[in-house]
């Protein structure tokens, strides 16, 4: 549903990733774990941003499909005190019961997950909303286009081939992407 940075106190910062019944803690930034989803499902990541902005003429904060069924958006998260994460909040589009306008800063907003989850973000909800629309653009044209980039290479021929013996971090990655390929087969 959503890969929060957190920072983890004597640890740095961290990945919270938000599941519709539970939560992980992984032990990495969050730029790394969408680099690492990517490679699990042999996306070219580069590709996929340059055909997103071709289709909504953006440069940042970009949508990105994952699969025909999901987009995943950054955000930066509202920090409570003065240490920041350095990470992107990423939001499945599809996974947002609501966004409303945080009471006491009105440039703030709330996002409220499928499964209750609440995230405060420093963006307007207009700004939000536009990012989900945005989302739901990218998912219909990467679901009825045919793209101009290798979208499923296999592991060989991208250089992305997976070593003889996976690490624990691939082995954990490799289960998360498969939970999130049974999820969109719903």
């Amino acid at each position: 549903m959503a890969a929060e940075p957190i920072l983890v106190k004597d640890r740095g910062e961290a990945t919270r990733l938000i599941l519709f019944d539970e939560e992980k803690i992984l032990p990495y930034t969050t730029h790394r774990f969408v680099n690492q989803l990517f490679q699990l499902f042999f996306l070219d990541l580069v590709s996929i941003q340059q055909y997103v902005q071709e289709r909504i003429s953006k440069k940042q904060l970009l949508p990105i499909p994952i699969s025909p069924q999901q987009v995943i958006f950054p955000l930066r998260k509202q920090s409570h005190d003065e240490l920041r994460t350095r990470g992107f909040l990423w939001v499945m589009h599809r996974q947002i019961d609501q966004v409303s306008s945080f009471r006491a800063k009105m440039n703030h907003s709330e996002i409220v997950l499928l499964n209750g989850q609440r995230i405060l973000v420093p963006y307007t909800a207009r700004f939000v909303q536009q990012q989900i629309r945005d989302s739901y653009y990218i998912e219909f044209c990467f679901q009825h286009t045919p793209l101009q980039f290798p979208q499923s290479l296999r592991p060989s021929l991208s250089g992305q081939a997976i070593a003889a013996a996976p690490t624990e971090l691939q082995v954990e990655l490799l289960r998360i992407a498969e939970s999130i390929r049974k999820y969109a087969s719903r």
